[in-house]
């Protein structure tokens, strides 16, 4: 396995500059998507200061008062992306797509077009400078993490290679902080007087998960330069959107209604043919000034229905004020998750209107027939079981292959649950939700799963703890 990370840094803030937004002063970007409270990005005076893209635009006007607060401009960003996207595309169609200027590529296959790793970098580098003219970083190596951090490590417009079998020893001086651990197990390795990746890797890897649990072997695997995950090719876009031009400018709602109608069944038709679902819409107009309105709206619960687009698409435009005629009507579905997480659905409200409502009217009827009136308000109360931590094992291809947990109930002696150890018969299903642009940031592998004993589970790795958890609704 060969993979290459592909970094645009501050990409926000470079598309900005590029549009002559950006001055001498210190200047902030905000916000996310998701959250217009926080900044999004920040220029090399304010990270000086202390301000970091995550931060409160409160906090960080603190950290740096003199700064300029741009408003974020997401469909140049968005675009960008996808000009570093389509480069890279020309090489390899193995591309994951892990946020805003940040792509992974797996080029084993690329091995006799490009038999010397620098050759290829640099052609990669010079087909997205070609394509979008921003700076960029480039790491090669054997493994995820450590191509991670050779991007890191590289200069700008450069690649760092790491020779195969060498990635231990290119990661050993790096800080215990580029790790994806909780702060309080760096707090603890610091106490223990561990500071680099390279005085994990010397520990016995046995005795760091029996000091900080099972979930500590995945970090001294990635501190040993150890890191079996694969590029996933089939992460969704950021999102897809379908324009139209009005020559002249209208401004006759009946005409943006229609337009608005098409492009989303066009949106529902390709969102159908990935196998996608729209998490939130966006709709943008200009008008024959230049002037931008935009309008967005999420999609609970996400879906890629025509009718539903449609419907929605029409609200967004009905709420535009437009005081002028309006040159171009843009339609974005974001951000977009693989169709297959919907399937938790219940197969009740599949069914039209009518037959829908007779089916739940029959089925709470033979309940309360059978329990009574009292054990159907008291379902109404109870929420969905939460998932249980749980501790898992995993094989030399990173699928879990053990799980093991304890009982709620704590036994009087012991002072902890039964244990519960199953091994892994059969995995079903593997998938990566990944939310950034829309809802709370959250990256999962989810595992469908059969144990020993035949019974069906979905267990799923947070990513950004390391954690897993044993999925308990019915999904």
């Amino acid at each position: 396995m060969k993979i290459i990370h592909i970094i645009v840094p501050h990409l926000p803030l470079q598309v900005e500059r590029r549009k002559g937004r950006v001055g001498p002063c210190p200047t902030l970007i905000g916000g996310r998507p998701w959250d217009p409270t926080v900044i999004l990005d920040c220029c090399e005076q304010a990270e000086a200061a202390g301000v970091v893209p995550g931060m409160a635009e409160t906090r960080a006007a603190l950290r740096c008062p003199e700064a300029r607060i741009l408003p974020a401009d997401h469909a140049a960003y968005q675009t960008v992306h996808g000009q570093l996207d389509a480069a890279v595309r020309q090489f390899t169609d193995q591309v994951e797509t892990a946020g805003l200027g940040s792509l992974f590529l797996e080029v084993g296959q690329l091995a006799r077009r490009y038999p010397e790793d620098a050759v290829l970098t640099q052609a990669l580098i010079d087909a997205i400078l070609e394509m979008s003219g921003l700076k960029l970083q480039v790491g090669l190596a054997g493994e995820y993490f450590t191509a991670e951090q050779a991007a890191q490590a590289a200069r700008p417009n450069t690649a760092v290679i790491v020779p195969p079998r060498r990635g231990r020893t290119f990661l050993a001086p790096l800080s215990l902080s580029v790790l994806p651990a909780e702060i309080e197990i760096l707090r603890r390795l610091s106490l223990l007087g561990l500071h680099t990746l390279g005085d994990l890797a010397a520990l016995p890897r046995v005795a760091v998960i029996r000091q900080f649990g099972a979930h500590a072997g995945f970090l001294h695997d990635l501190a040993s330069g150890a890191d079996p995950r694969p590029v996933f090719v089939d992460a969704p876009q950021l999102e897809l959107r379908h324009t139209a031009t009005f020559a002249p400018p209208t401004a006759d709602r009946y005409t943006l209604q229609a337009h608005g109608e098409r492009m989303s069944a066009e949106l529902a038709a390709k969102l159908a043919q990935s196998k996608h679902q729209a998490q939130g819409l966006r709709i943008q107009v200009v008008d024959m000034e230049g002037t931008i309105t935009t309008t967005t709206t999420s999609v609970e619960p996400p879906t890629a229905d025509e009718a539903w687009l449609k419907r929605r698409s029409g609200i967004l435009l009905e709420q535009l004020s437009i005081k002028r005629p309006i040159e171009t009507l843009e339609i974005v579905g974001y951000p977009l998750r693989p169709v297959h997480l919907g399937a938790a659905q219940l197969a009740l409200f599949s069914a039209p209107l009518d037959q829908r409502r007779q089916q739940l009217q029959e089925a709470l009827r033979r309940l309360r027939t059978r329990f009574g009136d009292l054990v159907v308000r008291i379902a109404s109360l109870v929420a969905p079981p939460r998932p249980r931590p749980i501790e898992v094992e995993t094989g030399v291809d990173a699928a879990p292959s053990l799980l093991i947990w304890h009982d709620d109930i704590p036994a009087p002696r012991s002072g902890t649950g039964a244990p519960h150890t199953y091994r892994v018969h059969r995995i079903y299903e593997h998938w990566r939700e990944r939310r950034t642009w829309w809802a709370q940031p959250q990256e999962r592998d989810y595992y469908r799963l059969e144990d020993v004993t035949g019974m069906l589970r979905v267990i799923y790795l947070d990513r950004r703890t390391n954690q897993w958890w044993l999925e308990r609704r019915r999904m």
